[in-house]
């Protein structure tokens, strides 16, 4: 009997989603912990990328026959585009682009790829701490092109891309914003820490546990497996 492909999570980001699986800011691995023997989740964050470069990467990440397995696509893009442009137009997105890019996305995940409104998720960038990333700036030799005010304004304009596209959003600044010692979720200012993952996890799980948390685990658990007739029970 050939093997059962799995369902699939797929998390479409930069840097943030990429270093996802780390120890620190490990926010997928908490989300593929949550999935265990349920769905696979597959990372394709890409560290650098904007919204412009992962449109264009978009058909690019997953092969042809991987995309009828997917339950979930959470793209979670705006830390690169949200940056200064005078400081870094090499990564800057303008605003009215950047919810035109997320438009798109979700625009060609429907009509290209076969998914459905209620299976993708945007999630809006996270605050940033000037100060811890002028630090971390300065230790990597570029400049310091990140502003938490204009990163509001990124966090908006993908909430009102996900209103009219009519797809789910997850307001991680606001969630961030909440307390007034939010740098603790930041580990250099820009990325997440342990804390800023936990969080992100939080209100990620919130929307998704309505669209995966009800599936049925992969194979029976063991102690429905009869130690007589194994194979029988593995059908």
């Amino acid at each position: 009997m050939a093997a059962k492909n799995w369902p699939k999570v797929v998390v479409f980001g930069d840097s943030i989603s990429q270093f996802g699986f780390s120890d620190v800011g490990g926010w997928v691995s908490m989300l593929a912990n949550r999935l265990q023997r349920r769905c696979d989740v597959i990372n394709r964050g890409l560290s650098g990328y904007n919204s412009r470069w992962n449109r264009i990467a978009l058909p690019k990440i997953l092969s042809p026959q991987d995309w009828s397995d997917v339950v979930t696509f959470i793209i979670f893009l705006g830390a690169n585009d949200s940056v200064v442009e005078q400081l870094n137009p090499a990564q800057h997105v303008p605003l009215d682009e950047y919810k035109d890019n997320l438009i798109s996305m979700v625009a060609s995940l429907e009509n290209d790829f076969g998914l459905k409104k209620k299976q993708v998720v945007l999630v809006g960038p996270p605050a940033c701490c000037e100060q811890k990333w002028g630090v971390a700036a300065r230790e990597r030799g570029v400049p310091m092109s990140k502003d938490n005010n204009i990163t509001a304004l990124y966090a908006k304009a993908c909430e009102e891309a996900a209103t009219l596209t009519k797809v789910t959003y997850v307001d991680l600044y606001s969630a961030m914003m909440k307390t007034q010692d939010f740098p603790k979720y930041l580990n250099d200012g820009l990325h997440l820490s342990q804390e800023g993952a936990l969080l992100l996890d939080t209100e990620l799980w919130k929307v998704l546990e309505t669209k995966v948390g009800h599936l049925p685990f992969v194979l029976p658990e063991w102690r429905d497996i009869d130690p007589k007739n194994p194979r029988n029970s593995l059908k």
